[in-house]
């Protein structure tokens, strides 16, 4: 048998002296026609057995955090007092934004759709203070568990195997950041929820431009942050040849947030910038000091 049989059966080969080499994985199609040829099998397995060691043991420690974080009594990760006090006063009928400048100095930093989804869910249900707050964390943790799934349709559509797809979408999971934002009452979760669903519509339907743009704009009101999906959208579309697509996104989507945004304002008597924008431009935060730093430099061009 020679050498390359061997590699394409994945055997051991055996040369003169009767020595067999280290088994090799199966030659494909692909390899034969690159030209290239298979790793080790315990080269992959000493790459890949480390990664899903820890991406296992990530999962885990996200479950068991999340689940414990849910019923905890006092804030957990991030300061959620505030989101609590917006979602309480919105079942009350108070105004959601208000001019922190003056009693009883709230801010409230994002978007109205979390904060509405919140209030709806307990008010229907007719929760107190406390089952508020954990129906809260629970949203967001539904929404961090569905982002997974998505994440595995997602890669899915793209072409990856379940292998892949399902390293992908655990990998979420164990992502450090998710310990601050899958289980608390803050609106990222809901947010890349929104995007990511948004993001599989428009891979799987050719049709789907509306929709995803819609979902986009939704994501926007969600987390104000929320502006990588439809960037990359309108770049992906214009990249495959569907300009219309691509200017159709940016149509539904600049129309429907100028248009929710004066909505917003209006309703709020003109605080709701106040609360989502002006707010988080403070000295510690990074954009205004890098805007600060730049402003320097060309008073001293």
């Amino acid at each position: 048998m020679t050498l390359a049989d061997s590699l394409a059966r994945g055997e051991p080969h055996r040369d003169g002296a009767g020595d067999a080499t280290q088994p090799r994985l199966p030659v494909t199609e692909k390899d034969r026609l690159t030209g290239r040829t298979p790793l080790p099998r315990w080269i992959v397995v000493s790459v890949i057995a480390p990664l899903v060691v820890a991406v296992s043991l990530g999962v885990m420690a996200f479950g068991v955090v999340s689940l414990r974080g849910l019923t905890y009594l006092g804030p957990t990760t991030k300061a959620e007092g505030n989101q609590l006090d917006a979602i309480l006063r919105l079942r009350e009928g108070k105004p959601l934004y208000v001019d922190f400048a003056h009693e009883p100095f709230l801010v409230t930093p994002y978007p109205p759709i979390m904060y509405s989804v919140d209030a709806l869910i307990t008010s229907v249900l007719g929760f107190d203070i406390y089952q508020t707050a954990v129906a809260s964390r629970a949203v967001s943790l539904l929404a961090s568990v569905a982002s997974v799934i998505i994440v595995f349709n997602v890669t899915r559509s793209m072409g990856a195997g379940r292998v892949a797809a399902t390293a992908a979408a655990s990998w979420a999971l164990a992502f450090p950041f998710m310990d601050g934002w899958a289980f608390t009452i803050r609106s990222d979760a809901l947010a890349i929820m929104l995007s990511l669903l948004g993001a599989l519509i428009l891979l799987r339907a050719p049709g789907g431009v509306y929709a995803a743009a819609v979902l986009a704009v939704l994501a926007f009101f969600t987390k104000q942050t929320m502006v990588a999906f439809p960037v990359a959208s309108v770049i992906w579309l214009w990249l495959e040849g569907r300009r219309r697509d691509a200017s159709l996104f940016v149509a539904i989507w600049g129309g429907l947030v100028a248009g929710v945004f004066v909505a917003l304002h209006i309703a709020s008597g003109g605080v709701y910038e106040l609360n989502t924008v002006l707010a988080h431009l403070n000295p510690t935060n990074g954009f205004d000091a890098a805007a600060r730093a730049f402003l320097q430099l060309s008073g001293q061009a």
